[in-house]
C-alpha cells in the first residue's frame, strides 16, 4: 500500500494543529506529539492496510482506499 495525502488532508491536519496551538492553549510539545501520533497512525496503513475503514466516497475507484478516523481526548496524554 502507498500512502497519498491530498493538499485537503494536509490544511486540515494543519489547521488543527493551529486550533490546538492558538485556541485550546495547548503546549507546543503536546501538539508535535499528536501530530506525530496521527502521522504514524497513518503510516501505520503500509504495514495493516485492514486497520482502516473503507472509504467509500472514494469506492468507485475500486482500489480499496481506506481512511483513518482519530479522536484526540482533551487529557492529550500521549
Amino acid at each position: 500500500m502507498r500512502i497519498v495525502y491530498t493538499e485537503q488532508s494536509l490544511e486540515s491536519l494543519e489547521e488543527s494543529i493551529n486550533f490546538l496551538l492558538m485556541v485550546q492553549k495547548v503546549p507546543l510539545e503536546k501538539v508535535v506529539a499528536i501530530r506525530k501520533y496521527l502521522l504514524n497512525r497513518v503510516d501505520s496503513l503500509i504495514t495493516d492496510p485492514h486497520s482502516g475503514q473503507y472509504e467509500e466516497y472514494l469506492e468507485h475507484l475500486g482500489k480499496g482506499h481506506r481512511m483513518l478516523v482519530e479522536v484526540i481526548l482533551k487529557s492529550y496524554t500521549l
